[in-house]
This record gives structure tokens, C-alpha cells and sequence, in this order.
């Protein structure tokens, strides 16, 4: 504080309740309100020693947040755990709940395209038996000109040289067959 001050500031001056200290603040605010010759900031100064020095009786202290015992505060860690688990298991549940959603849709369009391959399946079958069944029928018409095979109308082919690894070519083994003992190789 400045020295111009101090002597202003006397035990005379100070407020004595909490309305004087007020009405210096109210001063403050209306500059016209204020006396002659006496700085604001002066009265800001006084204001606040006053405010804090003599506090009015009629007003309380707020009381400062109560020490909990050793009781108390197991339970809220409890509680606080409890509340942590339970929003865990819901989540959990939602989780799950969902999955199983998504699960059954995967499970149900599966299903449906399985039901649609095994159509198909079906309906190839019977096409195949149609077809072949009209073939049979085309084959025993006269006018198909279709004749049941014969014996002499069989190809018989000599196998091809086998090669080895290498690449050369491997002997045929010349051991001669009776005839009737040849069976076709292919049409």
C-alpha cells in the first residue's frame, strides 16, 4: 500500500458490519457517489481488508468437505467397482446380443443360398434324365440311323513310347499277345 494511504486507513475507517463495508463497495461503483479527494483504489484496498478482517456474524463459513472414515470410503470404492462391473457386463451383453444378431442374419442367408443351390441341383438332375432319356428314345427310332456296335467296327491302338525322366524314350516290352486277349483302348 502506498504511504498516501496508510493514513487514511484507521481503525476509524474500517467498517464496522458488513453493511458499511458494503456501502464503501457501492461507493465504488458510483464514482459520483464518492468522497472528495479519496482514490478508488484506496477504497478497493479498504474494502477488501475489511470484508476479510471482520467477517459479518450473521454468515457462516462454508464448512470444508467432512473427512470420510475408513467405512465410508470402502463402501464408495465399492459402490464405484460395482457400478464399473455392471457397465461392463451391459456392455457386454450388448455385445453379445448383437453377435448372436448378426450370427442368425449370417445363419438365415446362408441357409437360403444353400436352399437355392440344392434347386438347381435338382433341377439339373432332372434335366440330365430328361435329356438322357430323349436321347435313348432318338437312338431307337429306325430313322435315327444308329447301329448297335459290332466287333469288327473297334479300333484297337498300339500305346504310345513311354518316356523316362531323362527324356529318352523307354523300350516297349515285345512280348506278344494272343489276339483274342486285346481289349479297346478307346473309341
Amino acid at each position: 500500500m502506498s504511504a498516501a494511504l496508510k493514513p487514511r486507513i484507521s481503525a476509524q475507517s474500517r467498517p464496522r458490519n458488513f453493511r458499511e463495508a458494503a456501502d464503501r463497495v457501492t461507493v465504488l461503483a458510483n464514482p459520483a457517489r464518492s468522497q472528495a479527494g479519496q482514490p478508488l483504489t484506496g477504497l478497493v484496498e479498504l474494502n477488501r481488508k475489511a470484508l476479510t478482517e471482520a467477517p459479518p456474524r450473521h454468515l457462516q463459513a462454508v464448512p470444508s468437505t467432512p473427512t470420510w472414515s475408513r467405512r465410508t470410503q470402502l463402501l464408495a470404492a465399492f459402490n464405484t467397482g460395482i457400478s464399473m462391473l455392471t457397465s461392463l457386463l451391459v456392455v457386454t451383453a450388448l455385445g453379445g446380443y448383437g453377435y448372436t444378431v448378426y450370427v442368425d442374419r449370417q445363419l438365415d442367408e446362408s441357409s437360403a443360398h444353400l436352399n437355392s443351390l440344392q434347386r438347381n441341383g435338382q433341377q439339373l438332375t432332372t434335366m440330365s434324365e430328361v435329356l438322357k432319356n430323349y436321347m435313348a428314345e432318338q437312338a431307337e427310332r429306325p430313322s435315327a440311323g444308329l447301329q448297335p456296335p459290332r466287333p469288327t467296327n473297334v479300333i484297337f491302338l498300339k500305346p504310345a513310347q513311354r518316356r523316362t525322366s531323362a527324356g529318352t524314350e523307354a523300350p516297349i516290352p515285345t512280348e506278344a499277345k494272343p489276339a483274342s486277349r486285346l481289349a479297346p483302348l478307346g473309341y
